[in-house]
């Protein structure tokens, strides 16, 4: 199913790139300068410089950050950069120590060149390296989208440096082995996938489009911000110019291209263990975690959430943490948060964090709040 899956898109995505080759065979291959890199500014925060023992990593921080406040630490998507969780870091920075970290090939970050150097294990790596450079041992990790999954990994293979776990429209790699979740239709809205992991031709597709596409993706129907306004043409401008930069576009087409391929063995080792079951059986063994997913997500289906067996019969969703707190009272008795809480964001895009910022902010506080996060650095 996959091969002919994947000879679909391709031939087609081909077939698009031959005939604009017609019709501007002198132009085709051109490269467009891109504007300069200038990074939108975000009211009180600064951007510092993290360096590894591998790179150096680019991450946005609260200008007036105070150690004794517990680290936020923010994991964003493909085709985005740290400044899509600006909504986040200026709601959050006055309970916590935020930072919203340019993951490795995007933004103002390190991109190195190569397939290896985005494998599973050393994305995990970087963010456990940002961890200790702001001075901390855990945090609080939220992530989006790509930044969800590596945030899931982090969260299974490091359990002491993740105090609780939010994920934005990332569904648990579990949820793409189960028939349940991954279903015909999950694997059409999925297809994209299949162009994006193949050698060469999606940058020759996305460079020659000059943008046009990951514009489309933002802000046009269906995958697109359902609320006008959540993303200005200045904010598509800036994700536009930062893809395109030398080696950047590559650098996040070889997330998928590790996803799909993964030729090393330890990032394997790493994904294994995050997609095991807890004690042999459903369930989530990983910090206690919030899983946000919007209703109309053209990237995923909700039953990618709804079905997945970290969440199945947990007793984790919203009608069921309301019927929950109501047998709770008659009871008397409260007996804590469930390891995962599920909650679906009404006429909200895969752009969460962007689209309903408000609704993301108030989900994330509630769940903090019933955690009582006050672990100090």
């Amino acid at each position: 199913f996959l091969l002919v899956a994947w000879l679909v898109v391709v031939t087609a995505t081909t077939v698009v790139l031959f005939f604009q080759f017609l019709r501007r065979p002198l132009t085709f291959f051109s490269t467009q300068q891109t504007r300069p890199f200038e990074r939108p500014a975000v009211p009180g925060m600064e951007s510092v410089r993290v360096q590894t023992s591998r790179l150096s990593l680019h991450v946005l921080r609260g200008a007036n950050a105070d150690p004794s406040k517990p680290l936020m630490l923010f994991l964003h998507g493909f085709p985005e950069n740290a400044y899509s969780w600006r909504d986040q870091l200026a709601h959050f920075s006055d309970r916590f120590s935020v930072v919203a970290l340019d993951m490795r090939g995007f933004g103002g970050s390190d991109a190195p060149k190569g397939l290896a150097h985005y494998s599973m294990d050393l994305l995990c790596l970087d963010v456990v390296a940002v961890i200790k450079a702001c001075g901390y041992q855990s945090c609080v990790l939220v992530g989006h989208d790509w930044g969800g999954m590596v945030a899931w990994n982090v969260a299974a293979n490091f359990p002491s440096a993740v105090d609780a776990l939010v994920t934005v429209c990332s569904p648990h790699p579990r949820a793409y082995n189960e028939p349940a979740c991954f279903t015909s239709a999950q694997a059409r809205r999925s297809s994209y996938f299949l162009l994006f992991a193949t050698s060469f031709l999606p940058e020759l597709y996305l460079r020659y489009c000059r943008g046009r596409e990951i514009r489309k993706m933002l802000l046009s129907k269906p995958m697109g911000v359902t609320n006008g306004g959540a993303l200005t043409e200045d904010d598509v401008r800036f994700y536009v110019d930062a893809l395109l930069r030398p080696g950047r576009l590559t650098a996040g087409l070889n997330y998928y291209r590790n996803a799909m391929f993964m030729p090393s063995a330890r990032a394997k080792k790493f994904v294994v263990k995050t997609t095991a079951s807890a004690g042999g059986g459903p369930g989530w063994s990983g910090p206690p975690t919030l899983q946000l997913y919007a209703d109309s997500d053209a990237a995923f289906e909700c039953g990618m959430f709804e079905n997945c067996s970290i969440v199945t019969g947990s007793g984790s969703s919203e009608e069921e943490r309301a019927q929950e707190s109501d047998d709770d009272e008659a009871k008397g008795s409260v007996d804590g948060p469930p390891s995962v809480v599920l909650v679906k964001l009404p006429a909200c895009s895969h752009w969460a964090q962007q689209d309903c910022p408000d609704r993301v902010n108030e989900e994330i506080d509630r769940f903090l709040t019933t955690l009582q996060i006050t672990a100090s650095a």
